[in-house]
Parts: C-alpha cells; sequence; structure tokens
C-alpha cells in the first residue's frame, strides 16, 4: 500500500520571507485605511463646511455624499474586521442631528435685535435728556454770569436775544450798534457748545462753565475783527444772488421751467441758495462759502461777483427740471414705447388685425396707449398710472396689472 505523499516542508528561509509578505501586507492594508479615513475626514469636514455656507450647493451634491456616506460604513467594516475602533464620521448623520434648529437661530437674532434696538432707543433718550439738562445748566449760567457780561463789555459786545427750540439754545453776542456778531449755541442732544458767525462755525473744547466762559472771552477777542469783516462780504455776496433773480435772462429761463430762486440757508460752512422745480425738488445749488467768501455753484468755484450771472445762465439752460414724477412718467412712457417698436410686438399685432394708436392720451390718473380693432373699436389699452407709474391693461372696464399676468400664467403651467 502506497503512503500518502506529504506536504513538501517550508525551509526557514521561505517562513521568514513568508511571515514577513503577511506583515508586509497588512502594514500597506493599515497604511491604505489610515489614508482612506484621513482623506474622508477631511472630505466630510469640506462637505459640513459647504452644508453650512451654501445650502444650495449640498443639495446639488447630495449623491456624492450618499456615496461617500457608504463608503465610510464600509470601511467601518473593515476596520471592525481587523479589530480597530470604527470610526463615528458626522458627515453621515441627518443634518437635524448635526445642524441647530435655524429657525429658533433667527427667530432668536430677530427677538434681540428688536430687544436692544428698544433699549437703545431708552438709552438714547435718557443721554439726551440729560444733556439737555446739562445745556439748559450752561446756558442759564452764562445769562447770569455777572463777570461775563463785563468782559464781554470790553470787547464791546453784550449779550443779546435768546433762542431755543427742540434742537439748542443759543444766545446772540451783539456790538455796539446792535449787529449780532457771534451766537453761542448749545446742543441739546450732545451737550456740546459751538460759535457761530459769518466764519466757519467753532467747537468748544472746555468741558467745565469757568473753562468755556475764558475760552469764549478769548475766541471773540481773536476773531471779532475777521468775523465782522466776513459778515459784511457774505452780505455783499448775499445781495448779488438775490439780484440774480431779476435779470431779465434769469428770469425768463426761470418762468420757462417752472422754476425759482430759494430764500437763503445758513449753515456752518456755507450760506447756501437754491433753485427749485415747482415740486420744491433742488436742481441747482449756488454756495457761498463762510471760509473765504467764494462762490460755489454746483462744485464749481466761482472766485467773485463778476461773470457769476452767465455760468448762473448757462447751468439752468442745462438744467432739467423735471419732477420726480414727471422723470418716472418719462421713463415709464420710454420703456412702453421701446416695446411697441420691437418687430416681434408688431408682427402680433398685424397678425391679431390690431392697431396701437401711439400717440397716448391722459385720463384721471393713466396715460393711455389705446388699441384698437379692425372695425376701429378700441379693444384694450396699455395704460402707465400716474401716481404709482405701474403698468395697467385695460380690457372690457377691467384692470389689470401687467405683471399679474405672468403671475397668473405661471400658475397655470403643470
Amino acid at each position: 500500500m502506497e503512503s500518502k505523499k506529504t506536504k513538501k516542508e517550508k525551509t526557514p528561509d521561505q517562513k521568514v520571507r513568508s511571515e514577513a509578505f503577511k506583515k508586509l501586507g497588512w502594514i500597506l492594508l493599515v497604511i491604505l485605511i489610515g489614508v482612506n479615513t484621513f482623506q474622508l475626514a477631511r472630505f466630510g469636514e469640506i462637505v459640513e463646511r459647504v452644508d453650512t455656507y451654501n445650502k444650495g450647493v449640498i443639495d446639488e451634491i447630495g449623491g456624492i455624499r450618499q456615496d461617500v456616506v457608504t463608503f465610510g460604513n464600509d470601511l467601518n467594516e473593515i476596520r471592525g474586521f481587523l479589530l480597530l475602533p470604527v470610526k463615528d464620521y458626522s458627515f453621515g448623520k441627518e443634518p437635524s442631528e448635526t445642524e441647530p434648529q435655524s429657525t429658533e437661530e433667527v427667530q432668536t437674532t430677530r427677538t434681540e435685535s428688536a430687544m436692544y434696538a428698544f433699549l437703545g432707543g431708552i438709552a438714547e433718550d435718557q443721554t439726551v435728556k440729560a444733556n439737555t439738562q446739562i445745556a439748559l445748566n450752561d446756558a442759564n449760567a452764562l445769562a447770569g454770569d455777572q463777570a461775563f457780561a463785563a468782559e464781554l463789555e470790553k470787547l464791546g459786545l453784550k449779550t443779546g436775544k435768546r433762542d431755543e427750540n427742540d434742537d439748542a439754545i443759543s444766545f446772540k453776542m451783539d456790538n455796539g450798534d446792535g449787529t449780532s456778531v457771534f451766537a453761542i449755541v448749545f446742543d441739546k442732544k450732545t451737550a456740546a457748545v459751538s460759535i457761530q458767525s459769518a466764519l466757519v462755525a467753532y467747537q468748544c473744547k472746555s468741558k467745565d462753565i469757568e473753562s468755556l466762559k475764558t475760552e469764549l472771552i478769548d475766541y471773540f477777542g481773536k476773531n471779532m475783527d475777521a468775523a465782522l469783516k466776513m459778515k459784511a462780504l457774505m452780505q455783499q455776496r448775499s445781495d448779488a444772488v438775490k439780484a440774480l433773480g431779476s435779470d431779465a435772462g434769469i428770469a425768463s429761463i426761470l418762468k420757462d421751467k417752472k422754476m425759482k430762486l430759494s430764500d437763503a440757508e445758513d449753515t456752518t460752512e456755507s450760506v447756501n441758495y437754491y433753485f427749485e422745480n415747482d415740486a420744491g425738488d433742488k436742481i441747482v445749488t449756488l454756495k457761498i462759502k463762510k471760509a473765504d467768501g467764494t462762490y460755489n455753484l454746483d462744485g464749481t468755484d466761482i472766485k467773485d461777483t463778476n461773470g457769476l450771472t452767465a455760468v448762473v445762465v448757462e447751468k439752468l439752460k442745462a438744467a432739467d427740471a423735471s419732477t420726480y414724477q414727471e422723470k418716472m412718467i418719462s421713463e415709464k412712457k420710454a420703456e412702453l414705447e421701446g416695446i411697441f417698436a420691437q418687430k416681434t410686438f408688431k408682427d402680433i399685432m398685424s397678425n391679431s388685425g390690431l392697431t396701437l394708436v401711439m400717440e397716448p392720451r391722459q385720463e384721471f390718473n393713466k396715460i393711455l396707449y389705446d388699441v384698437k380693432d379692425s372695425s376701429g373699436k378700441v379693444a384694450f389699452s396699455f395704460a402707465i398710472e400716474v401716481s404709482s407709474g405701474a403698468f395697467k391693461v385695460i380690457k372690457d372696464n377691467q384692470e389689470t396689472d401687467l405683471y399679474s399676468i405672468l403671475d397668473e400664467g405661471s400658475k397655470k403651467k403643470p
């Protein structure tokens, strides 16, 4: 009886090589798993970041996300087979498990914003109330201070008329002939004190009443001559501006364009005049700058009165005095008439046996472009609502907003 063949035993060297190959295979497999794990984690972070900042994009790559989740699960099975701990990938969770309740967050943010806006208003009211009291105290303290009055008298000044409104308290400082040279203004909202005159306004720096008195007297003494000279120059400049309305050429332009010259507006930097249309819109601005007395016509400096009339005439000729509503209606008419001129529009009208009356008519609050049928009867009208600029279609005495037709058409689509 033949004996069974026995399997040839491996030599020691072969056993060593076999073990080495096995270990190398395991090492490569572990390295591959590690690399894939790291890449999956990074990819998961990217997916989460995209999910946070752009949910629209994450919807587009939803299929990729599912593949990644499946691959992650498969990888965990391999890790389990190798007795390695499985990894909990955050990108495998449902959005509801990883994302906060966005509705609550938005609601909380809106609530907080409203709450702090309300509290901010309360705090602002309290600040204004406190500053108003400071302004009132400082104004009363100056008005009743005999030493301050004596210092003013040395400069040839005295306290004149006191004015008060919701924003400020002011005292005029008059010279010997009753001319108001300066005005001390106490701001109720900020408690700041400023000096106004024909010069550019000066903001006082003092924080207490005693140092404020010293600062005021010092400023008056150093600037009174300059303030008087600038006051005289500003008066000359203002007289020249007022005379513009009497110029025959300017008066004719103002009449044709239904414009007028406004009264003076005194600001901290300049005295302003405006050429306005019937609606009170400021079309052209003419300033007299307190820094040096020069004119400024819509950004262009004019050194003196000579040549002012000619420059203003040219500016007014080029000015568009249309009101906001007139400009709006003009733009709306141009938009409609641009469509009317298109070949597609004309072809549709012709094929439908319709004729557009290009000359619009006005009826109450609407500008109407009538469309007539082959018998010459008005089939419907395109309209512009004058008060709002809205486009309408009027057919069978029924008024329809033009854009609502688009909405109705989209609703009818399956």
